[in-house]
């Protein structure tokens, strides 16, 4: 019985660690690296209701974590919630989250980025996708409240999935809406800041991957059940067998 535990348990230590390596739910399942035209997934991501908005700007101030959760989903992180990917944002004001606060939230979350300057509408043709965009627009009006509207220079994140070269037209994600939409070229080169996350398509390790990376799977459970049902009975004999 001991021969049996001495060779069992290493054996179900090696096998559960390849299985939750290879079954990271926050790892990629497409290659950013690659040139998709991302528009053939944006009506897939998985949205709740009620962050579909009756009209654009509307809630303007909820951008930034609208436009994080969007591109985590993209990545299948489809363990992350909603009021998580809020709650790591952290504290915002009326105009919303600021670029920095989006990018530490995603790599605390376990998506990889970093915020590029200087970018172009030229540059961001050959950018990975997807991209959250920073656009400014000043003298725009919105609503943040029912019966409350606000004149200001608006700070707004919008999420990139792709180009149409032949249109010159930007498909993505409308942030406020959680729509698909499209933006010309020109609108951006008017209003786009010149910042812009770009994601690095790999998962940083964080603390919460590996407990989710072993309840992800029923199978994970079942490794974890017979490793510790092994040991227990590895023990058991052992102990019986020195009485």
């Amino acid at each position: 019985m001991k021969t049996i535990l001495y060779f069992y348990t290493p054996l179900l230590v090696i096998i559960l660690s390849f299985r939750c390596l290879a079954q990271d739910p926050l790892k990629p399942t497409l290659d950013p690296a690659a040139r998709h035209d991302w528009s053939e997934y944006a009506e897939g991501v998985k949205i709740p209701e009620y962050l579909k908005q009756e009209s654009v700007f509307q809630n303007g101030e909820m951008c930034g974590p609208n436009s994080l959760y969007a591109v985590l989903q993209f990545y299948g992180a489809t363990d992350i919630s909603y009021d998580e990917v809020v709650k790591a944002v952290g504290n915002f004001g009326e105009k919303g989250a600021s670029l920095q606060s989006l990018v530490n939230a995603s790599n605390t979350l376990g998506l990889s980025c970093e915020a590029l300057k200087d970018v172009s509408p030229e540059d961001l043709k050959n950018i990975p996708k997807p991209v959250i965009i920073h656009l400014t627009d000043v003298g725009t009006t919105y609503s943040s409240e029912k019966n409350s509207t606000k004149a200001a220079a608006l700070d707004h994140f919008d999420v990139v999935l792709g180009y149409n070269e032949e249109s010159n037209r930007f498909a993505g994600i409308d942030s406020t809406n959680m729509r698909f939409t499209y933006f010309s070229g020109q609108a951006f080169a008017r209003s786009m800041s010149g910042y812009c996350i770009a994601f690095k398509g790999e998962h940083t390790g964080n603390k919460r991957s590996l407990k989710a990376s072993l309840f992800s799977n029923k199978w994970n459970l079942w490794f974890l059940v017979a490793f510790f049902a092994l040991v227990d009975l590895g023990l058991s004999a052992y102990n019986w067998s020195v009485k």
